[in-house]
């Protein structure tokens, strides 16, 4: 969370709290530590469903479930790879509801 404050990464983070002992570590720098996840990134080191699944497979093993093709984290709280204007994702920021009723 310090990298976040701090802007030592710039872009998304992803932050994965079932896996305890999962560094901050860059999507270059995969190749060295996890050369599976890294096998399965995008061809420009985007993070792919197919590298979730290596991911979670790796420091999850059986917990994560041996389905031929896991949900991913993006489709199961919404689409992470089409990204639409906050508004639309909570709620019209034009009408907004009040907390406290009067």
């Amino acid at each position: 969370m310090e990298a976040v404050r701090d802007g030592t990464f710039c872009g998304k983070i992803v932050i994965y709290p079932q896996i305890g002992n999962l560094p901050l570590t860059r999507l270059e720098d995969l190749s060295g530590s996890l050369p599976e996840v890294a096998a399965k990134l995008g061809p420009a080191l985007q993070w792919t469903r197919e590298a979730e699944a290596a991911l979670l497979g790796h420091f999850l093993g059986e917990r994560v479930g041996r389905a031929s093709s896991p949900t991913p984290l993006g489709e199961r709280v919404g689409r992470a790879s089409s990204p639409t204007p906050l508004g639309e994702r909570v709620g019209r920021a034009s009408s907004p509801t009040p907390l406290v009723e009067e």
